[in-house]
């Protein structure tokens, strides 16, 4: 059967007309703005993209590109609106990166338990408060049991090993988001 197009996209049978090549009825509903049936133009989509996946891949990068925001806000709402699907498709993800390799599975997992244990701190700040936690407190003396930041850090204090310290409760509690020369200040002026 030879076909005969016409317009941008409309495909016609020449034996039927009123009828697509594949012999779908060509009624208002079925048809798209092209005048092509659209069952037809999903297969015929379908092949173009198989037949031509670097400038598939290349439209959707400009598409992203173009419409970055528009994208991000509409997945946000999907995945909003599919709690349980997307639950779904993390869990199966899961299954198959474990399945793949359980080895390389384990490291990421002990990774992202230690960056949550320890707040994104490198190994040098970890080890550091594992040594002074047991160290006597560095303001009075007394045992210490706590770590306390020198500067608060809900004052911008850095959560560098520099910046922390040995304490005992009541001190670290005195303290509180206070600077060191003034917590130094006020306990002097407290203990004359």
């Amino acid at each position: 059967m030879r076909l005969r197009r016409t317009g941008t996209t409309e495909l016609l049978n020449p034996r039927e007309p009123g009828k697509c090549i594949r012999g779908h009825d060509r009624v208002p509903g079925n048809l798209t703005a092209g005048g092509t049936c659209k069952a037809c133009l999903k297969d015929l989509s379908a092949a173009w993209r198989e037949a031509h996946p670097e400038r598939c891949a290349e439209l959707a990068r400009q598409t992203y590109k173009n419409n970055r925001v528009r994208v991000i806000a509409r997945s946000q709402q999907w995945k909003k609106d599919n709690a349980e699907r997307v639950k779904e498709l993390s869990d199966e993800g899961r299954a198959r990166r474990k399945a793949a390799d359980p080895a390389g599975y384990k490291a990421i997992v002990d990774a992202s338990n230690w960056r949550r244990r320890h707040g994104g701190k490198d190994a040098e700040t970890v080890a550091w408060l594992e040594i002074i936690r047991h160290d006597p407190c560095c303001y009075c003396g007394d045992a210490g049991g706590t770590v306390d930041h020198i500067e608060a850090s809900s004052k911008g204090g850095p959560n560098h090993w520099t910046n922390y310290a040995s304490a005992c409760r009541s001190c670290n509690t005195g303290k509180h988001t206070r600077s060191l020369l003034t917590f130094l200040v006020k306990r002097s002026q407290a203990a004359a």
